[in-house]
């Protein structure tokens, strides 16, 4: 996934998949293409959205970041490449996600970035991922990689 904002950020966002089951670990990188602004911290972490009852449909009833974790201090430079590890088994009360029961309960999991100025200005993109918990790693009947 890449993320800009005019010319004065602009990043690209990778991980190795979009699948996972609760057992493994998300490995992925941040690489910097265009570097204009001068930035306090990034983070990385984990969103768990909640969805109940038939109403609105694109309002979350909670919204919860389970983990969060620092992942650079400090300015980076153009071509500087931020490795990404996050495991899931350390994450406390993660369930698989359950992107629809009957019309009336959703539970979706997003990776998110978070980049930090010096004056507090905040750049996020969230990315969707999906959390299965079968035995073995087989990806689950139903469930798209694309």
């Amino acid at each position: 996934m890449e993320v800009g904002v005019d010319n004065v950020l602009h990043i690209e966002f990778k991980y190795d998949k979009k699948i996972f089951h609760l057992q493994e670990r998300i490995l992925g990188m941040v690489t910097f293409k265009v570097m204009d602004l001068d930035l306090q911290y990034g983070e990385v972490g984990i969103v768990r959205k909640e969805w109940v009852g038939p109403g609105k449909p694109n309002d979350p009833v909670e919204t919860e970041t389970p983990q969060k974790s620092e992942i650079m201090d400090g300015t980076p430079i153009v071509g500087e490449v931020v490795p990404i590890r996050l495991y899931l088994k350390s994450i406390p009360r993660v369930t698989a996600s359950y992107p629809n029961v009957h019309g009336l309960f959703r539970v979706l999991y997003f990776i998110n970035l978070v980049l930090v100025t010096g004056e507090g200005k905040r750049y996020f993109k969230q990315q969707e991922i999906l959390l299965y918990r079968r035995t073995g790693q087989e990806i689950p009947a139903g469930m798209n990689v694309a």
